[in-house]
């Protein structure tokens, strides 16, 4: 794995939550003194911890993260940047025992959810394809069905126009028979 940058924020976490300094001097001294050991601490923590997830953040749905856990630390990744956001310890105010404890059952309840949503996301991907092939053979079907449309519309054009010429002759006939009528009856027009 490449070395992850690490944001200031992370670098003042880190400096607070791990090596006790309570106030901001303390913090920005110690980060300013100890910044390459900082670096490397995170790293290591990174390195030697397990990716929980990757995936949104659960703050911004626009961004990526990679969660680490290491022990009780959550070291939180921006995954897009290659960097460090932040680092915490999970704190309930009880015994260590307790917190592995809690740890380890929300770890298990974590990876049972991802399997859960492993197999949704295959059984979907699966519905999304076989509604993807309906939909492509709906669109031949369209598309042949245009292509009679446009061949019975050109059809019906051709017997409007033979009617038009039929029609066109009937009324000669029939204006032939008038004109023959009226030299009979010796009027020019009825």
């Amino acid at each position: 794995m490449a070395e992850l940058s690490i944001s200031n924020h992370a670098k003042e976490r880190y400096a607070e939550r791990i090596m006790d300094r309570d106030s901001k001097q303390k913090v920005a001294q110690y980060v300013a003194e100890n910044d390459e050991k900082i670096k490397q601490n995170i790293n290591k923590m990174v390195e030697y911890g397990e990716k929980i997830y990757s995936g949104k953040s659960l703050k911004h749905d626009n961004n990526d993260c990679d969660v680490y856990l290491k022990d009780l630390w959550v070291i939180l990744v921006d995954s897009k940047k290659n960097t460090v956001i932040t680092l915490y310890c999970i704190d309930l105010g009880v015994d260590e025992e307790f917190h592995k404890l809690f740890v380890e059952k929300l770890l298990k309840k974590l990876n049972d959810a991802k399997e859960e949503c492993e197999a949704t996301k295959a059984d979907i991907n699966q519905k999304i394809a076989e509604m993807r092939e309906v939909i492509a053979d709906n669109e031949k079907i369209i598309q042949e069905n245009r292509s009679l449309i446009k061949t019975l519309e050109e059809q019906n054009q051709a017997h409007m126009d033979l009617i038009k010429s039929y029609t066109a002759n009937l009324e000669m006939a029939d204006q032939k028979v008038r004109e023959v009528l009226a030299s009979l009856v010796s009027v020019k027009v009825f």
